[in-house]
């Protein structure tokens, strides 16, 4: 994996990216990137399946070197739990720390039904997510109920085995 290659993964550590917003990205270190190679790159991470796109389709060299730096972009592109795999394994030799997954959770807020859960590693976890989050106001504590879970998906390409889900009311609007 080249330093191009990690940078390209790392853009899409939070989110499916478009080649604008990777390119911004990749610049910040490797700021002399032709859009045409960081297009290559990304075509060659999608076929050795380290990308995948948000929606599926053929995409050609061409396509990605003529996307407009302002319109919305019709190609995105995500981490495949391949490319996360060597995304953590190659992070300290291009100076970044792996991604700790020892507090991660995942919560769902459903005001539209009156209820919210939220998937952690512990169950301290989840509670102090629901207590730290925007939408805390309109949790019903009293409502807290706690059950073991084999897995959750704590970003779009990771699982976490094992955890624990609580579930809650939230305050009707």
């Amino acid at each position: 994996m080249t330093h191009l290659d990690w940078l390209v993964l790392d853009a899409t550590a939070d989110d499916f990216e478009s080649i604008v917003q990777i390119a911004d990205n990749v610049r910040c270190d490797l700021a002399q990137t032709s859009r045409a190679e960081l297009a290559r790159h990304i075509i060659e991470r999608l076929r050795d399946g380290f990308l995948q796109q948000l929606e599926p389709g053929a995409i050609s060299l061409e396509d990605l070197v003529l996307v407009p730096e302002r319109l919305e972009p019709p190609f995105w592109f995500g981490m495949t739990a391949r490319g996360a795999e060597a995304w953590e394994h190659s992070a300290t030799e291009f100076g970044s720390e792996p991604p700790d997954w020892s507090r991660a959770y995942s919560c769902t807020f459903d005001f539209a039904a009156s209820r919210g859960h939220c998937d952690g590693v512990s169950r301290e976890v989840c509670l102090s997510a629901i207590r730290s989050s925007r939408d805390h106001a309109a949790v019903r504590e009293e409502t807290f109920r706690f059950e073991s879970i084999d897995s959750f998906s704590a970003k779009y390409y990771k699982r976490i085995e094992g955890g624990v889900r609580v579930s809650f009311d939230l305050i009707k609007p």
